[in-house]
């Protein structure tokens, strides 16, 4: 009687971070002269089958205010469900609102039978090289 009983933490709350998420920043900063400041992103991790969509080899040019997109995707069980959209929004507006970047060019490795849908719909121009550009306006 009037024994205090503490309840256990919940499983893996011992971690200092979240179970197979990537400890590192998504977004690192590296310098070049040529450039201004230029920006690239972690690559995934081993399994990317984890994934439903992810963006990768990002790299900015800000004195351009232009980001490169080495891949952007987004699994085939995840398509037309709104996936990409939300993804393209959040990627939007991190670059615009943190790096003030004006035009995305997104490199198309391995094109697919969907991605000139895609990119038309989503007022994106195509360029050379299976390239598309993308304007996403000012910092204003």
């Amino acid at each position: 009687m009037g024994r205090l009983v503490q309840q256990s933490p919940a499983a893996g709350a011992h971690r200092q971070h979240p179970a197979g998420r990537s400890r590192g920043t998504l977004l690192r900063h590296a310098r070049n002269a040529g450039h201004g400041s230029v920006t690239q992103t972690k690559w995934p991790p081993a399994n990317p089958g984890r994934f439903t969509g992810y963006v990768e080899g990002i790299i900015i040019y800000a004195q351009a205010r232009r980001a490169e997109v080495a891949h952007f995707a987004v699994s085939t069980s995840m398509q037309g469900t709104g996936l990409a959209d939300v993804l393209l929004a959040f990627l939007k507006e991190g670059l615009r609102e943190h790096h003030h970047i004006e035009t995305i060019r997104f490199r198309v490795i391995r094109p697919r039978p969907g991605h000139p849908h895609f990119f038309t719909r989503i007022g994106a121009s195509e360029r050379e090289g299976g390239e598309w550009e993308l304007a996403i306006g000012g910092d204003g």
